[in-house]
């Protein structure tokens, strides 16, 4: 799988490959591409504020009412983050996989051990311009 430099370019890929996944009803890979864009949507969501100003009636000061009116810029991550993502997640998947091992169920340590493999493919390969 080429790395794009582009973490756009990478989303895409990987809602490309959801939809083939969904289609050809593999299930772990659902599972693991959904995984994937969560977790980066979650990464770009801008933490709110504690204390906004509130105004008389309680809305936010500043505010305006209507449809998008409750839609924030989001932050933009560089490759470098998105791949920071990817192996973060690598790991739950490894230290949950080994956890399970460790309890004799196999059948779901070999389950995170196929996601994680699918994971592993959206990395670029070590030693690559891209890679963190």
């Amino acid at each position: 799988m080429k790395h794009p430099l582009d973490p756009w370019i990478l989303r895409e890929e990987v809602r490309r490959d959801l939809r083939t996944a969904i289609k050809s009803r593999q299930p772990e890979t659902i599972s693991v591409l959904r995984t994937i864009i969560a977790a980066i949507d979650n990464a770009e969501a801008i933490q709110p504020e504690a204390h906004m100003p509130r105004s008389a009636d309680g809305t936010v000061a500043h505010s305006s009412p209507g449809v998008g009116s409750t839609e924030a810029p989001r932050r933009e991550l560089a490759m470098r983050d998105v791949h920071a993502i990817i192996r973060d997640l690598l790991h739950e998947y490894d230290t949950q996989a080994q956890q399970y091992r460790s309890m004799r169920q196999h059948e779901a340590a070999d389950r995170l051990r196929r996601q994680a493999n699918i994971l592993h493919s959206y990395l670029p390969a070590s030693g690559s311009p891209t890679s963190c």
